[in-house]
């Protein structure tokens, strides 16, 4: 069984599922279950269809513990009206990533995922019971369903999917949004809990708005039968059924295409430029000769430390997290970019490179959220000591820079996220690019040169080996961790 450490801080057992909770312990992931939410996941586990799901790697593998205390502790105290017979134990993902971190192209891809499933569920006698992207964990740049007990036994007369109003909140409006240019969607995850409303759409400023595909279906018409009913938001007062199964079936499947047609209207469409690509061009760093020599010391840099497990910081393109994937290593890559994130993830999708491209930024990155400030960890505390390289390139002046963040800080950061090497990158504040940064505020970073750059560095590592790739302006770092 495939396991990697995480080193997460202490997390609360999950509480709101009544048949179990899952428990993260330092190198697994166990779920405890009731008597009655064992003998549902064991229902679907024992199903074919929970085979080819798993073989195809869309779902996670699981396997049967018995009883807690056998070869898992004692069920922990979560709540003390339920209690825990049974324990399976599920492949750990190398690492754990939220909605608020994704490009719009992997939420889209998690939402095809969720619905695929529902639909494959159907003629197989299951129901995919919960809908939300929180489900959904990404192994490199491949969604894959975590939450296995979503799946149940279906009411053959059943003509409903009571996952869909919290498909469409959680996934088909926040799609919706960004088509209609609402910037940073991502942060609705971290605020909006249950996902979005179609009146927050309503909302938005814009004639054409309603022109958009989707917005019809998702926004105007519920709001309009809202307003009908009088009733707010429409909830069913029973559970609408069909006279027999086949013509249940037939509805459902109805349904399914219905919510595939509304997915496909609010696909996001690859962004072909980007802000920091309008600025590199604008302010280039390098001319292609003093490139390619960055380019050659960074592939034999990678060659030398022979990582596992690489953190690619403000990875744009991914131009150096595929020259580590050459090199045999898994990367996690990350930029405060989105469009460059989601063009990497499209690429390293189609290519199977085992990349998973991240939102991020550095200077504000994700907190610790969700009850207590411990249903989800932060994103420095999933990072920290998970990483035997880290590639820093043209970053670390941005972080002096643009956050204002104190050179002994930044180093030490950079200390924490690895366990081996770090490739640092030094950029002179005489640098052309770290000037425009600058905007006439030339005295504040007055401090650095190059000599107490390598004073500060020298509390943390010892250099492998240096090279100027721009005179007197640029030098990269092969740095290995004391």
């Amino acid at each position: 069984m495939n396991t990697i450490a995480a080193r997460a801080p202490e997390h609360l057992p999950t509480f709101r599922d009544p048949s179990g909770t899952v428990v993260l312990e330092p190198d697994r992931v166990l779920r405890y279950l009731t008597a009655e939410g064992h003998n549902a996941l064991t229902t679907f586990l024992d199903s074919e269809f929970a085979a080819k799901l798993a073989e195809a790697g869309i779902i996670v593998t699981t396997r049967k513990l018995g009883a807690p205390g056998a070869r898992a502790p004692l069920a922990p105290v979560v709540d003390a009206h339920r209690n825990f017979h049974h324990v399976v134990e599920h492949r750990r993902i190398p690492f754990v990533t939220y909605p608020c971190e994704w490009s719009m192209e992997q939420l889209f891809d998690a939402a095809s995922l969720t619905l695929d499933l529902a639909e494959q569920a159907l003629p197989h006698g299951f129901v995919l019971k919960d809908a939300t992207p929180y489900n959904i964990v990404f192994d490199h740049a491949r969604p894959v369903l975590v939450d296995i007990a979503s799946f149940a036994r279906r009411d053959p007369s059943a003509t409903a999917w009571v996952a869909g109003g919290q498909f469409t909140r959680q996934f088909l409006l926040p799609l919706l949004a960004h088509k209609l240019g609402v910037p940073r969607i991502q942060d609705t995850y971290l605020t909006h809990r249950d996902g979005m409303e179609a009146a927050e759409l309503r909302s938005l400023p814009g004639l054409t708005k309603g022109l958009r595909r989707g917005y019809f279906s998702l926004v105007a018409a519920p709001l309009l039968l809202e307003r009908i009913s009088g009733a707010g938001p429409l909830k069913p007062k029973w559970e609408p059924k069909a006279a027999s199964a086949e013509k249940a079936e037939f509805t459902m499947r109805w349904i399914f295409r219905s919510f595939r047609r509304q997915l496909r209207a609010v696909e996001p469409k690859r962004r072909v430029a980007t802000h920091w690509a309008a600025y590199q061009r604008q302010v280039p760093s390098y001319s292609p000769e003093e490139f390619g020599v960055k380019r050659a010391f960074v592939e034999e840099a990678i060659r030398m430390a022979a990582p596992k497990r690489v953190l690619d910081i403000g990875c744009n393109e991914g131009l150096f997290s595929q020259a580590a994937v050459a090199q045999g290593a898994s990367v996690v890559a990350f930029d405060q970019d989105a469009g460059v994130i989601g063009a990497l993830y499209q690429k390293a999708r189609d290519g199977r490179l085992p990349i998973l491209p991240l939102v991020q930024d550095l200077g504000r990155p994700t907190p610790p959220h969700g009850w207590r400030n411990r249903e989800r960890a932060s994103f420095l505390n999933r990072v920290r000591g998970n990483f035997d390289l880290v590639l820093g390139l043209a970053v670390l002046h941005h972080m002096l820079v643009t956050d204002g963040v104190p050179l002994t800080d930044a180093i030490e950061l950079f200390a924490e996220f690895t366990t081996g090497h770090v490739l640092l990158e030094y950029v002179d504040p005489k640098d052309a690019h770290f000037q425009t940064l600058l905007r006439g505020r030339e005295t504040i970073h007055e401090y650095l040169t190059r000599e107490r750059f390598e004073a500060q560095i020298a509390k943390y590592f010892t250099v492998v080996q240096s090279l100027e790739v721009k005179e007197g302006l640029r030098r990269i770092y092969l740095l290995k961790k004391r």
